[in-house]
C-alpha cells in the first residue's frame, strides 16, 4: 500500500488504520464475511425454526413473529414474512431428522466463524478438532436468543439497555473465546468484545430505522423471495460489522505488544 503524507498528530492513528485494513485484506475479509451472511440465513434460521418446534411445540411462525417485531412490520410485509417461516413439521420423526440436518448445516457455520477468527489472529486451523468448541458456542448463541423476549417483558427500558450491553460484551467475549478453542487469552479479546457489543447495539439501531421500509418494498416487488433477500443482505452487513470488530480487535491486542506479553495459550479439554 502506498504510504501517504499526514500530520504528525495523526500518523498514529492512520499507521493502525493502514494495519488494520492489510490486516483485512489478509484474511479476505470481505469475502469471509459475505459467506458468514449466507451461512447464517441457511443454517441459523432454519435452526431457530427446528428448535422452536421440538422445545416449544411452536414452528416458523414463532421466528416470523419475532421478525415482525423486530422491525416493526405490518400488512403485507408482515404476511410475507410469516409466509417465508412457516415451516409446520408433520411428526416428531420429521422434527427429530430435521434437527440432526439442521444442526450438520449449522457446523459449517460455526466453522466459517472459527476460520475468520483464526484467520485474524494469524492462528492455526483447528479443523473438526474445533467442532467442539464450535457447538459450545452454538448452545450459547440459543440461549441468548431465547433469553432475550423475556429481558424486553421483565425489565424496564433503562435497565434493560445496561443488561443488554452487559450481556453483548459478555458473549462477544466469549464468541472468539470459545471459538478459537481458548487459545487466546480473554484479555487480549476484552478490547475487541466491546467494540463488537458496541457496533452491534448500534447495527440494531439503524436496522430498526432502515429494515422495515427494505423488507416492505422487497415483500410488495417479490413477495416472500424478496423478504429473503432483504433478510440476506441484512445478515451480510452484520457479518461485515463482526468481521471488521474482529480484526481492529485483533490488531488492537498486536499493537501494543500485549500478544505477546501475554502469548496465546494452548486450549485444553
Amino acid at each position: 500500500m502506498r504510504r501517504l503524507s499526514v500530520p504528525g498528530r495523526l500518523e498514529p492513528a492512520y499507521s493502525f488504520g493502514r494495519r488494520a485494513y492489510e490486516r483485512m485484506l489478509e484474511v479476505n475479509g470481505v469475502d469471509r464475511a459475505i459467506a458468514i451472511g449466507a451461512l447464517t440465513f441457511t443454517a441459523i434460521f432454519p435452526l431457530l425454526i427446528v428448535y422452536a418446534s421440538l422445545l416449544s411445540r411452536g414452528d416458523g411462525a414463532d421466528l416470523a413473529n419475532r421478525l415482525i417485531d423486530r422491525f416493526d412490520l405490518s400488512g403485507s410485509a408482515a404476511e410475507s414474512v410469516h409466509n417465508a417461516f412457516e415451516a409446520p413439521i408433520g411428526s416428531s420423526a420429521a422434527g427429530l431428522i430435521g434437527a440432526v440436518l439442521v444442526l450438520g448445516t449449522a457446523l459449517s457455520f460455526t466453522r466459517a466463524m472459527q476460520r475468520l477468527y483464526e484467520s485474524c489472529w494469524r492462528l492455526d486451523r483447528r479443523g473438526l478438532k474445533g467442532s467442539g468448541w464450535g457447538l459450545a458456542w452454538l448452545g450459547e448463541i440459543l440461549i441468548w436468543i431465547g433469553i432475550q423476549p423475556y429481558l424486553d417483558l421483565w425489565l424496564p427500558e433503562g435497565v434493560h439497555l445496561a443488561t443488554s450491553l452487559a450481556a453483548a460484551v459478555v458473549l462477544w467475549l466469549s464468541t472468539p473465546y470459545l471459538l478459537l478453542g481458548r487459545r487466546v487469552h480473554n484479555r487480549l479479546l476484552a478490547p475487541g468484545a466491546a467494540l463488537t457489543a458496541a457496533a452491534m447495539t448500534l447495527a440494531g439501531v439503524v436496522s430498526a430505522v432502515v429494515m422495515p421500509e427494505i423488507v416492505a418494498s422487497s415483500s410488495r416487488q417479490f413477495g416472500a423471495i424478496g423478504v429473503a433477500f432483504a433478510l440476506l443482505s441484512w445478515l451480510t452487513s452484520v457479518a461485515i460489522v463482526i468481521m471488521g470488530c474482529a480484526v481492529v480487535g485483533a490488531e488492537l491486542a498486536d499493537r501494543g505488544g500485549a500478544a505477546s506479553r501475554l502469548g496465546l495459550r494452548e486450549a485444553s479439554w
